[in-house]
């Protein structure tokens, strides 16, 4: 998967605290879940959790878990699953499959304290949200407590401040941001929609490419093997009969048959190779 366009700092996962999809696989991303550590220092993956980014209480960005790998975010949407959650091929929980975890540093003496979460925070999560958009698609944001029957978090969190819309039933809420950073990702979605339909075109053209090339092989080889011989065999008949007119039309019937060949090996001669695939 693509690298972010913004500052971030990576931070050592032990192998055991995610897991590594081959190359070969594209992990779908289908929706993003936030969380909260829970520590008053920020937090470290360990066994039974793990996430791809965390937001701490400076605003620093960190990267976790490649967002390639499977981080072990959510245990089991035993409380709600949303529609788009995709069943997992692998032994981890569905939603781990195809979401990607944002993690933020807070604790209780920070709600405590008047202040779940800073300014900071929602500035680098109102950064990240739009950058995963760009490079993933426009896919809902959920909390971990929302999923999960025995986790409350992202406690006390303000989804309007991060940029977030109204919950959106079986979906979950989508970031909003300003206009500008909307009309931004806007604008990035059509130009990938308009890669796609022109790699459709092309395809399409290439296929007719492919069926003119192979009816003109075609055409050649019936012309050549089942056609030509038995006008040739009665040409030299009708040589030996000596009747002029029938003759005479037989070699102009030749003649028109040897121009088909011709203009057909033309065509195949202008295209080249028939591309491979």
């Amino acid at each position: 998967m693509s690298e972010p366009g913004l500052p971030f700092a990576d931070v050592a996962v032990p192998a055991a605290y995610c897991l590594p999809v081959p190359p070969a696989v594209v992990r779908p991303i289908a929706g993003l879940v936030f969380h909260d550590s829970e520590t008053a220092t920020p937090a470290r993956c360990h066994p039974d959790g793990s996430w791809h980014w965390q937001i701490l209480r400076d605003g620093t960005l960190e990267r976790h878990v490649d967002e390639a790998a499977i981080a072990f975010g959510v245990r089991a949407a035993d409380r709600w699953r949303p529609d788009w959650v995709q069943r997992s091929p692998y032994l981890v929980s569905d939603v781990n499959w195809c979401t990607l975890h944002v993690e933020f540093q807070s604790c209780q003496a920070d709600r405590d304290a008047g202040l779940p979460y800073t300014d900071a925070q929602y500035a680098t999560a109102q950064a990240l949200v739009p950058d995963l958009y760009a490079r993933h698609g426009v896919v809902p944001i959920v909390g971990h407590g929302e999923l999960q029957t025995d986790r409350t978090d992202p406690v006390a969190f303000d989804w309007e401040r991060a940029g977030c819309g109204p919950f959106v039933a079986g979906e979950g809420r989508y970031w909003q941001g300003d206009g500008d950073d909307m009309s931004q990702v806007a604008a990035l979605q059509a130009e990938l929609d308009q890669a796609h339909g022109i790699t459709a075109t092309l395809q399409q053209q290439l296929d007719a490419v492919r069926a003119m090339l192979a009816q003109a092989d075609s055409t050649i080889g019936a012309l050549t093997h089942d056609v030509v011989p038995p006008l040739e065999a009665e040409l030299e008949s009708l040589k030996a009969g000596s009747d002029p007119t029938k003759l005479a039309a037989l070699q102009t019937h030749i003649a028109d048959l040897e121009d088909t060949i011709k203009a057909a090996q033309q065509v195949l001669a202008a295209a080249g190779p028939a591309p491979a695939g």
